[in-house]
C-alpha cells in the first residue's frame, strides 16, 4: 500500500529541488498550489460536511460543515475533540463515543465505520446525521477527516412510512372483509385474519407460499390470470365475480376488487379485497323466487288476465282463464286483433278506448263487451283495466275480465242485487289475488327487513352504509303500507282483535292527520260513554286515514272536515241489504266540504284501482281497502255525496259489551333476552334471518320447515322450549293445528304465532284458542324484542 507523502515532506523536497533549480522549483511550487486550490474548492463546493480532528482539535472545516451546525468556522476552528460533543443529542452521546472507538477496527478490517445518530444545531434545532470517519494525513500528520450529511427528511419519511403502513395493517385486520397483498408472480404477501377466517386457512399455509388463484375454484383461474394481467398493465377492471374456494373444498361467491401496487413507476403486485356477497345472492333468488309465485298466481287467478302493448297494438301476455273463456290456445289468443273478438259495440268499444287514451285516463271505469269465443259461443264479461304511461304516452294495458254472462240474464229484474255482486265476485278474485300476493311479498319484506335490522347491529365498514339502510327500511314501510292496503280486500282479513274505546282512536288519529295538513280545520263532535268495539285497532286506524286523506284531497286549498262519533240502534229493515245483523252500533261519521262526487264517481268510489287523481297520485286502493276492512269487521260503509256539496262517509261498527282495552307504547330498542325459542316457517329465507335475529338477541333457536317436524323437535328436544314462533299459513299442517297438537299435550306451550296475512279469520280464531300473541310480518328485531319479552314477562306474572 502506498502511503501518501505529508506536506512537510513535499515541502522538503522542493526546497531540495529549489537547490538544484530555481526554475524547477518555482514550477512545483505552482502546481503544489494548483493543488492545494482545487482540494479547497472541492471540500467547498461537496454536499458532505466535512471537518478535520488532529491532535485533539478541529484543524479544518468545511462551509456545509458550518451550514449544518449553524457555528462559523471561526469558532469551530477553536474547538477541541470534546467541545464537538455538544453537536451530539445527549441520547446518542455514549453511542457516538463506541463507534469512535471502533473506528480502528474497522480501518483495519478494510470497513468504513458509517452510522447514524441525532445531532443538535446552534440554534438547539434538533436532526438526523448519517456519518462516516476515516484516518487521514493531514499536513505530513495523522488526523481523523469526518464526513457527514442530515437525513431528517429521509427520516422523516421513513417513519411516515412505516406508520402508513402500520395504520393499513391494523384497519385492514379490522375490516370483516378478506384483504390481501400478491407479488408479481401471484404469491400472497399479506392477508388480515378476516382471510384465515373466511377462507379456512392458517397462518403456516400462508408461510408455505400460497397463491392467490388458489382462493378461486379452478374453472376460474384462467381468467383470474387475465385480469391480474390486466391490472398490472394499469387497467381497472372495477368490481369482479369468482366463485371462490374454501380450503375444504366449499365454495362461495365472492366479489374481488384489485389495484397494482407500484413502485419507482412499476408495477410490483397487486392489492384488494374479497367480499363474499352469499346473503345478496340469496336475496336476488328470493325475489326471482317471488316473482314467479306472483307469475303463477296470476296465471291461475279465477279470472281472465291480459296485457296488451299500446305502441305495437298486440296482445303480450294472457292467462289460462281467458284461454279457456275464449277458447284460443296462448298462441292463438296472442295473434288475435285486440278487437278481434268483441261482436256487440266493437265500434263504440273502440272510441272509448281511443278516447281515454287521449284524455290520459290512467284507471277507466270498468266495461262490459260480448265476445265471441273460438267455437263461435257468444258471452259477456266485464272488464277491469289500467293503462300506463312514459313520459305522458300510453304504453300498456293491464285488463282483468270477469265471464257475467249468467248475471246478464237476470239484469233487469235484479239489477240492485246484481250490482253488489258484481262488486263482491271482484273483491273476492282480486282479494284472493291480493292476499296471495301480499303473503309472498311480505315474506320478501320480511327476508329484507330482517337482514338490515342484523346488519345495523355490525359495526365496521357498514356503518359507513347507515344512510342507505335508513332508505331501505323506509321501502320497506312503504311496501308494508301496500300490502295493508291489499291486505284490507281479503276476507276475514283482521289480525288482533281488541275492545277499544273510538273516540280515543278517533282523536290520535286525527290529531296525526291535522299536525301534516295544517290548512285543514278540524271540528269534532264526540258522544260521550261511546260503546266500546271490538276490531283491529290497526286496521281500523288505516281506513280513518284513508277517509281523511280522501276528504283532505277533495279540498286543495283546505277547508273543513266534521268528525262525529254516536252511538245508534239500526233496525231488521236497514241492515237486510248490507247482509250484517241488526242491533247495537257505533257509528263513526266524517264528512268535507270539498268538491264533491258526481253519481258515476259515487258507483265505482269503492272499486280497487278506480281512482280520480291523475297519473302518480294514488292507487285506487285506499277506500277500497276501507271498504273492505269494515265488511270484514261485520259492519257497513256508505257514502253521500253532490258535486260541489262536499261528502260524507258513515261507518257502523257492531257495539260490544267488553271493556276497552288501552293502548301501550313499546319502546323503540331491541332488549336482549335468554332461552331456548323453537322457530317453525315454510320460507327457507324467513327461517334463515329469524334465526340470525333471534341468535343476536341472545336465544339458543332450534328451526323446523313445517308442522310435522316442529311438533317432533318439542317433544323430542333435549330442553324445554320457552316459545315457538308459528308461521300460520305452512303446507299440509297449518299453523291452527300444530298448536292444537301441542297444547293438547303440553297445555302451557307459548306460542306466538306470524304471518303476513290471514284467510277468513284465522289468526283470530287461533288467538281465540290460546295462542299467547301475533306478530305481521315484516317485523324488525326492536318489534320481534318486545313482543318476545311481553308475551315470556306477562306468562310470568
Amino acid at each position: 500500500m502506498t502511503v501518501k507523502p505529508s506536506y512537510e515532506e513535499l515541502d522538503h523536497r522542493i526546497k531540495e529541488l529549489e537547490a538544484a533549480s530555481e526554475a524547477d522549483g518555482r514550477r512545483l511550487t505552482e502546481k503544489l498550489r494548483e493543488s492545494q486550490e482545487q482540494l479547497s474548492v472541492l471540500s467547498g463546493q461537496t454536499l458532505l460536511a466535512v471537518v478535520i480532528l488532529q491532535d485533539n482539535r478541529v484543524v479544518y472545516a468545511n462551509e456545509a460543515y458550518t451550514q449544518m451546525t449553524g457555528y462559523p468556522l471561526s469558532e469551530i476552528l477553536t474547538w477541541s475533540i470534546e467541545d464537538t460533543v455538544k453537536l451530539i443529542h445527549p441520547e446518542y452521546r455514549e453511542f457516538v463515543i463506541e463507534q469512535g472507538l471502533k473506528k480502528m477496527k474497522a480501518e483495519k478490517d478494510g470497513i468504513v465505520n458509517k452510522y447514524q445518530y441525532k445531532g443538535i444545531k446552534k440554534n438547539g434545532e434538533e436532526g438526523w446525521i448519517d456519518q462516516f470517519s476515516q484516518t487521514i494525513l493531514y499536513k505530513g500528520k495523522p488526523a481523523d477527516m469526518i464526513s457527514m450529511i442530515e437525513i431528517t427528511h429521509h427520516k422523516e419519511a421513513e417513519a411516515a412510512l412505516r406508520e402508513s403502513e402500520e395504520r393499513f395493517r391494523n384497519l385492514a385486520e379490522l375490516l370483516p372483509e378478506t384483504i390481501f397483498e400478491m407479488d408479481a408472480t401471484g404469491i400472497l404477501t399479506f392477508a388480515n385474519q378476516s382471510a384465515f377466517t373466511q377462507f379456512g386457512y392458517t397462518q403456516a399455509d400462508f408461510n408455505k407460499g400460497l397463491n392467490g388463484l388458489d382462493l378461486i375454484v379452478p374453472e376460474d383461474r384462467e381468467r383470474g390470470m387475465r385480469n391480474i394481467m390486466e391490472i398490472m398493465g394499469g387497467k381497472n377492471l372495477g368490481l369482479k365475480e369468482y366463485q371462490a374456494l374454501h380450503k375444504d373444498g366449499t365454495t362461495f361467491p365472492g366479489l374481488f376488487r384489485s389495484t397494482a401496487i407500484v413502485r419507482k413507476g412499476e408495477p410490483i403486485g397487486l392489492r384488494g379485497f374479497i367480499i363474499d356477497i352469499s346473503e345478496q345472492k340469496q336475496m336476488e333468488e328470493a325475489v326471482k323466487e317471488s316473482a314467479a309465485k306472483y307469475r303463477q298466481l296470476v296465471q291461475h287467478a279465477p279470472a281472465g288476465i291480459y296485457e296488451l302493448d299500446l305502441k305495437e297494438m298486440r296482445f303480450t301476455s294472457v292467462n289460462d282463464v281467458m284461454c279457456e273463456y275464449t277458447g284460443y290456445t296462448e298462441a292463438e289468443f296472442m295473434a288475435l286483433p285486440p278487437f278481434e273478438v268483441i261482436v256487440e259495440g266493437r265500434e263504440e268499444a273502440l272510441k272509448g278506448f281511443m278516447d281515454r287514451l287521449a284524455a290520459g285516463v290512467e284507471t277507466p271505469p270498468p266495461v262490459e263487451f260480448k265476445i265471441r269465443g273460438k267455437n263461435g259461443k257468444e258471452f259477456w264479461v266485464l272488464i277491469n283495466s289500467r293503462y300506463f304511461y312514459e313520459d305522458g304516452v300510453p304504453v300498456k294495458v293491464m285488463a282483468v275480465a270477469h265471464n257475467i254472462t249468467e248475471l246478464n240474464l237476470a239484469r233487469k229484474e235484479k239489477k240492485k242485487l246484481e250490482a253488489r255482486l258484481h262488486q263482491s265476485q271482484k273483491m273476492e278474485s282480486l282479494g284472493t289475488l291480493a292476499g296471495g300476493i301480499a303473503h309472498d311479498f311480505n315474506n320478501l319484506l320480511m327476508g329484507i327487513q330482517g337482514n338490515v335490522s342484523l346488519m345495523r347491529t355490525d359495526t365496521g365498514v357498514l356503518r359507513d352504509f347507515d344512510a342507505n339502510f335508513t332508505n331501505i327500511e323506509q321501502y320497506v314501510q312503504r311496501g308494508e303500507g301496500l300490502t295493508r292496503q291489499l291486505l284490507g280486500l281479503v276476507r276475514g282479513g283482521k289480525y288482533e282483535v281488541k275492545a277499544i274505546d273510538i273516540n280515543e282512536l278517533f282523536q290520535e288519529s286525527s290529531d296525526m292527520f291535522g299536525r301534516t295538513r295544517k290548512e285543514i280545520r278540524i271540528h269534532r263532535r264526540f258522544q260521550e260513554a261511546i260503546w266500546t268495539i271490538e276490531v283491529d285497532r290497526g286496521q281500523i286506524d288505516q281506513v280513518l286515514l284513508n277517509t281523511f286523506v280522501n276528504a283532505w284531497q277533495a279540498m286543495p286549498d283546505g277547508g273543513d272536515l266534521y268528525l262525529e262519533t254516536q252511538n245508534i240502534i239500526l233496525d231488521e229493515d236497514y241492515v237486510k241489504p248490507y247482509s250484517v245483523k241488526a242491533g247495537r252500533y257505533v257509528k263513526i261519521s266524517i264528512t268535507d266540504n270539498g268538491a264533491g262526487m258526481d253519481n258515476a264517481t259515487l258507483q265505482q268510489v269503492f272499486d280497487p284501482f278506480f281512482t280520480t287523481k291523475e297519473m302518480g297520485r294514488g292507487t285506487g286502493l285506499g277506500l277500497a281497502s276501507a271498504y273492505g276492512i269494515i265488511r270484514n269487521h261485520h259492519g257497513i260503509i256508505t257514502v253521500y255525496s253532490e258535486v260541489g256539496q262536499g261528502a260524507t262517509f258513515n261507518i257502523y261498527l257492531p257495539a260490544s259489551e267488553k271493556e276497552a282495552v288501552r293502548q301501550g307504547s313499546v319502546p323503540g330498542t331491541a332488549v336482549k333476552g335468554s332461552g331456548s325459542i323453537l322457530l317453525v316457517d315454510d320460507e327457507k329465507m324467513i327461517l334463515e334471518v329469524g334465526q340470525a335475529m333471534l341468535e343476536r338477541l341472545g336465544y339458543h333457536v332450534v328451526v323446523a320447515d313445517n308442522g310435522a317436524s316442529a311438533i317432533e323437535k318439542y317433544h323430542n328436544g333435549k330442553q324445554a322450549f320457552d316459545l315457538i314462533i308459528l308461521d300460520m299459513i305452512m303446507p299440509d299442517m297449518g299453523g291452527g293445528e300444530v298448536m292444537d297438537q301441542l297444547k293438547a299435550t303440553h297445555p302451557g306451550v307459548k306460542i306466538l304465532l306470524s304471518s303476513g296475512y290471514s284467510i277468513n279469520g284465522q289468526v283470530t280464531e287461533i288467538l281465540n284458542r290460546g295462542c299467547s300473541g301475533f306478530i305481521q310480518k315484516p317485523f324488525g328485531l326492536d318489534e320481534l324484542s318486545h313482543k318476545i319479552r311481553e308475551i315470556l314477562e306477562t306468562d310470568k306474572t
